[in-house]
Parts: structure tokens; C-alpha cells; sequence
């Protein structure tokens, strides 16, 4: 897993850069635990699986 930006997780989700906020908003205590604020636009790999995990979005 590499590390991706929030556009491109949106667009690989198929949601609005808004939309994909939101659903990181909801996971707003775990994301912070990993180093991830809300302000953050490069998401470490770890976060990025975490999201992907939840989501089910394919990012291989």
C-alpha cells in the first residue's frame, strides 16, 4: 500500500471530494492516532488502509 491523497481516494471510491471528507470525518479519533489530521491531503499508507478497509475501496 502506498500513500494517496484525498482526491484521489475520492475518485477512486467513485464520492465528491465533500463526500469523502465527511466519511474521514467519522473516523476523525482513529485517523488521529495515525498521525492524520483533518487538514491533512497526503494520507500515510496506514490510513489509507484503514479507509480502504471500511469503504471497500479497491486502491491496489
Amino acid at each position: 500500500m502506498r500513500s494517496y491523497t484525498k482526491k484521489e481516494l475520492a475518485q477512486l471510491a467513485g464520492v465528491s471530494d465533500r463526500t469523502f471528507n465527511r466519511w474521514m470525518a467519522r473516523h476523525r479519533s482513529e485517523l488521529e492516532a495515525m498521525g492524520v489530521g483533518l487538514h491533512t491531503h497526503i494520507l500515510p499508507p496506514r490510513a489509507v488502509r484503514y479507509i480502504c478497509d471500511i469503504y471497500f475501496i479497491d486502491a491496489d
